[in-house]
């Protein structure tokens, strides 16, 4: 084979390698912000529909959850059940206007707050009288959730489970 024709024959090949790659690469930029703008949209809609109709956000919520918070009562029976939305957070405390209301008065009235960040469920103390207990030790402020974790604010006892 010509040289000539050999040194084209890798320049073509080198050339759409190239291509492909640099293709690959821009499809995988642009899948990211486009997920990436589906999350931050989500987070924004969901909280819109948690105001406006309650019912279908906890549809959604369901359809959409990294997790589930399982609130036991003094027996240990489910109380409720809450799921977390990806990118939302969740309150939880005394007072009514709190996303998971507990009627416990060991539990301050803004307890703490579940929330998703980087892939890890998080709970975050607001300011209890009472700290918070996950499983077995008391919490500094803030700690990343796992499957089968248990929190207990005040007297209640609250279990978690990723949903993945």
């Amino acid at each position: 084979m010509d040289n000539t024709v050999l040194a084209a024959l890798i320049g073509g090949i080198s050339g759409a390698t190239i291509s492909l790659i640099s293709s690959y690469f821009i499809t995988k930029l642009k899948i990211k912000q486009e997920v990436k703008i589906w999350n931050t949209d989500f987070a924004v809609n969901y909280s819109k529909l948690l105001f406006e109709n309650p019912e279908a956000a906890a549809q959604l919520a369901r359809q959409f959850a990294i997790g589930l918070i399982v609130v036991r009562d003094k027996d240990g029976n489910t109380a409720n059940k809450y799921f977390i939305p990806y990118q939302c957070k969740l309150s939880v405390g005394r007072k009514s206007e709190n996303d998971i209301d507990l009627t416990d008065p060991t539990v301050s009235r803004d307890h703490g707050v579940f929330f998703y960040r980087g892939n890890k469920v998080m709970f975050q103390e607001l300011s209890p009288l009472n700290k918070t207990i996950h499983n077995g030790k008391p919490i500094n402020k803030i700690c990343h959730l796992k499957s089968g974790d248990k929190l207990i604010l005040g007297k209640t006892l609250i279990e978690f489970e990723e949903l993945k």
